[in-house]
């Protein structure tokens, strides 16, 4: 299983064994007839015939006990029947917690453990979650024992730097080509699966081995699974796999070439309440630290949602809807300054679109799409994921527009994956340059009010 650490590659992978199930006869037990003859002897002369003894009852004949009825092999279904029928299963599970270890050496056949990681996750791998990582390296030029804590929140991801114990965020990284979050999302495939029955815990479950596909030209990693034969739930995941040594660089020898990784996975408290809250952070500085002059800021706070933001207080508002502004028409609120600069400030609620819930990444690859289809000539110049002092993500985009005599710094936020929030400062390539310090202040002061959130 692939976990974020940091300063180094995450984990993956563990190794399997597919034992078959034997069949053992039960021996039958026969009786047969029992046969005996007697010879009697000559009546003596002369000697009186005594009275006839009574008559004995014959022994009864005893029969083996019959034979217990043998226990049946059970049925096994087709993998394949299985594997959706976990996948089912675990996409309907809301949290989950994961214990599990990871043992990196340098081949399989190898008895030395260059790295030996524990973790457990409490939460939803694909959501909400924490994470504890210990990883102890074990080679003559680095041989230490570090522990690493995470904390993954909708679109942030949280990690405590383990020497100063205070938190830092980045915006998140999609879990890609990691099974066990594949299977808690229903959409996990295997190739080349076979299946029997085997006991774990001493709970009847079905174990499935087979191939999970790479994305790279790497050899394929085996997967093993044990599913409950009652639910079809997922109570234990193996990983075995080869990976590139870059996973771990600075914590192996340099002179190896791949490493083998091998990963055991444990599941249980599945669908207990899991409260994960985010840390407190350090605000890092407001990226301008400017003076604005005696007008100062003025403030839009939204009327529907917990979004506020400053502008330059001496620019005017412009009514959206009857603007002869283009980038004012589709507006929530609309601003302009005396040199030329526009402040348009839009959101918009995802589902009255038809659009469902989306990402932060899906929501901005959809409005560059738009915005693409209405200016063919709009570049984007620059793209960047970061995260505000309140700890949430946003994407800040620089686009040039009606082939590039405008030019446009926009702040982008998804509010629960429903409700999008675009800032954008937009003004003609002569005068963007003048305006830059002042639309950097504007965009920092972005925040979410937590009373109406």
């Amino acid at each position: 299983m692939r976990l974020r650490t940091v300063g180094a590659a995450a984990l993956a992978a563990l190794s399997v064994l597919l034992v078959a199930c034997g069949e053992s006869a039960s021996p039958t037990l026969t009786a047969g007839p029992a046969t005996a003859t007697a010879t009697l002897p000559a009546t003596p002369t002369a000697t009186p015939t005594p009275p006839p003894a009574a008559e004995q009852p014959a022994p009864a004949l005893s029969r083996a006990p019959a034979a217990p009825p043998a226990t049946p092999t059970p049925t096994i279904p087709e993998a394949s029947d299985l594997l959706a029928s976990a996948n089912a299963a675990m996409a309907e599970v809301d949290s989950v917690q994961i214990v599990g270890q990871t043992l990196v050496k340098e081949s399989k056949e190898s008895e030395f453990e260059l790295i030996v990681a524990q973790f457990q996750i409490d939460g939803h791998p694909a959501g909400d979650n924490r994470l504890r990582y210990t990883l102890q390296a074990n080679n003559p030029a680095i041989n230490f024992t570090l522990t690493l804590n995470s904390i993954d929140i909708g679109e942030v991801s949280y990690f405590e730097d383990p020497f100063t114990g205070e938190w830092e965020a980045e915006p998140r990284e999609p879990s890609e080509g990691d099974p066990l979050v594949e299977l808690m999302e229903g959409r996990l495939r295997l190739e080349s699966m076979a299946v029997s029955f085997e006991s774990f815990d001493d709970e009847p479950t079905y174990m499935i081995v087979g191939n999970h596909p790479r994305e790279d030209a790497g050899t394929g990693r085996q997967v093993t699974l044990w599913i409950g034969t009652d639910n079809s739930l997922l109570r234990r995941m193996d990983i075995e796999e080869t990976v590139s040594t870059d996973e771990y660089e600075g914590l192996i020898p340099p002179d190896l070439q791949e490493l083998f990784e091998n990963s055991v996975i444990r599941l249980s408290r599945l669908n207990e309440p899991v409260e994960i809250v985010s840390p407190i952070l350090q605000p890092p500085p407001l990226p301008i630290a400017l003076s604005l002059g005696p007008s100062g800021l003025s403030s839009y706070a939204s009327a529907e949602y917990p979004f506020s933001i400053q502008y330059p207080a001496d620019w005017r508002a412009v009514p959206p809807a009857p603007s002869l502004l283009p980038q004012c028409v589709l507006a929530t609120a609309c601003f302009v300054g005396e040199t030329g600069g526009t402040f348009a400030i839009t959101e918009e609620d995802l589902g009255a679109l038809g659009l469902g819930t989306m990402t932060l990444t899906e929501y901005v690859d959809f409005l560059l799409a738009v915005l693409q289809e209405a200016d063919p000539s709009a570049e984007v110049e620059s793209r960047q994921a970061t995260i505000m002092p309140q700890g949430f993500s946003v994407e800040l985009l620089a686009v040039t527009l009606n082939s590039g005599r405008l030019k446009a710094s926009r702040l982008v936020y998804l509010h629960e994956g429903k409700v999008g929030f675009n800032a954008t400062h937009i003004a003609p390539q002569t005068t963007y340059d003048g305006l830059v310090d002042v639309i950097n202040q504007s965009l920092s002061t972005f925040r979410l009010d937590e009373e109406q959130n």
